[in-house]
């Protein structure tokens, strides 16, 4: 939606508005369970600012709507915060920080979440980039991570995560 820049028409920060939905395929043996049932949505605004040529930050502010919640007495409707930093090692390698708070409210009998935070490397290759992170979430799907996260950083539940990404050009400039 935004673009940082410097210069004659400066602006002071990025921004992106982000959406998914998911469809969870795990069996279930709920009475009267609809597809949509499986349905789920995010919406985030992701507001950033490169600081300096090594340091950038981000803000998320986070919707999420589940069309189906473990208990009547549980919002299908949260809002969360997030919070992410990079710091630039060299140009090619980054440490990344990022974490949501939210506020579940009441939750279901004997499920306790907690704060979702991830610490991880970035090493970009020019046209592959391979992450890996340490985080207390066991999903990797948005709504499974920001609203679902049963670790805990100070008992040692912890995850190792690794990604891949691809850059593919469809068209020379």
């Amino acid at each position: 939606m935004l673009r940082q820049k410097t210069g004659a028409k400066s602006f002071p920060f990025h921004a992106t508005y982000f959406t998914s939905m998911e469809i969870v395929t795990q069996r279930n043996e709920i009475s009267n369970f609809e597809f949509s049932h499986r349905l789920s949505y995010v919406h985030q605004i992701l507001v950033a600012r490169k600081l300096t040529n090594r340091i950038s930050l981000q803000l998320s502010p986070t919707f999420i709507h589940r069309n189906l919640v473990a208990n009547p007495d549980i919002s299908n409707d949260l809002w969360a915060v997030g919070i992410g930093g990079r710091y630039n090692i060299t140009t090619n390698l980054s440490i990344n920080i990022e974490s949501f708070y939210i506020d579940h409210g009441e939750t279901p009998e004997g499920i306790e979440y907690y704060i979702p935070l991830s610490i991880g490397i970035d090493l970009d290759t020019g046209v592959h980039v391979f992450q890996i992170m340490v985080t207390n979430s066991l999903p990797m799907r948005e709504v499974g991570f920001i609203t679902e996260t049963q670790g805990d950083w100070f008992n040692g539940d912890l995850r190792l995560g690794f990604n891949i990404s691809r850059t593919f050009n469809l068209v020379n400039y």
